[in-house]
């Protein structure tokens, strides 16, 4: 069965619209956005990490979590934030480490101490390494200090991408979704539209015929 030229049209266009749609979808979905996170107690030792898997060719972060404390200001200061020099006088950092990104076979892809690269909340990101697509990777520490009460706010160890990855995710996906909104009914509209018509037509058409007889 051939489709009349309108049907066509309308399907191309609600393709059109929805082409960015998924596209951004496939986006979202296709990359895993936090290949590890582990829980760590940060108390005097060796901590090795759980093997994980980077998807990507480029820049990832590793950052610690906390649960947020109600003096946010005062567990900042023991996580090591340079954000309140002042505030933190009398407060002690108790986040003490050395860290490594190993590959499976034992080769150092990054190392470093411990020192806040930067920070949102209760969460400080401390190194940054090269990811490659498909390696497979562990997180070595050698902690030298108890982080004391901040063990109770279930720290975690954290990898994900830079954020250069997924900054513009959120706007792409509302735009496509908006284009695939406006574009698709449209489309729909000039499909369905001819058909209602050639409903209505048949319709008149049938009630002229019944007058008739």
């Amino acid at each position: 069965m051939r489709w009349p030229i309108h049907r066509k049209i309308g399907i191309g266009i609600v393709v059109i619209g929805l082409a960015p749609l998924v596209y951004a979808t496939l986006r979202i979905y296709s990359h895993n956005w936090e290949p590890l996170a582990v829980r760590v107690r940060l108390a005097p030792g060796e901590f090795q990490s759980p093997v994980f898997k980077t998807d990507r060719n480029g820049r990832y972060l590793i950052s610690l979590t906390f649960n947020p404390l109600p003096d946010l200001t005062r567990q900042q200061c023991m996580m090591g934030v340079p954000v309140f020099p002042r505030e933190c006088d009398a407060i002690t950092q108790t986040v003490d480490f050395d860290w490594q990104i190993v590959s499976k076979d034992g080769g150092v892809a990054q190392s470093g101490s411990y020192k806040v690269l930067s920070y949102s909340g209760a969460e400080a990101t401390f190194g940054v390494f090269q990811g490659k697509r498909g390696k497979r990777w562990r997180a070595l520490l050698r902690i030298r200090r108890d982080a004391g009460e901040l063990n109770a706010t279930w720290p975690k160890l954290v990898v994900h991408p830079g954020g250069e990855y997924w900054e513009g995710l959120p706007e792409l996906y509302g735009y496509s979704l908006l284009w695939a909104k406006t574009v698709g009914i449209f489309g729909l509209l000039w499909v369905l539209a001819p058909m209602c018509f050639q409903a209505l037509n048949r319709r008149k058409q049938r009630s002229y015929q019944l007058q008739i007889l």
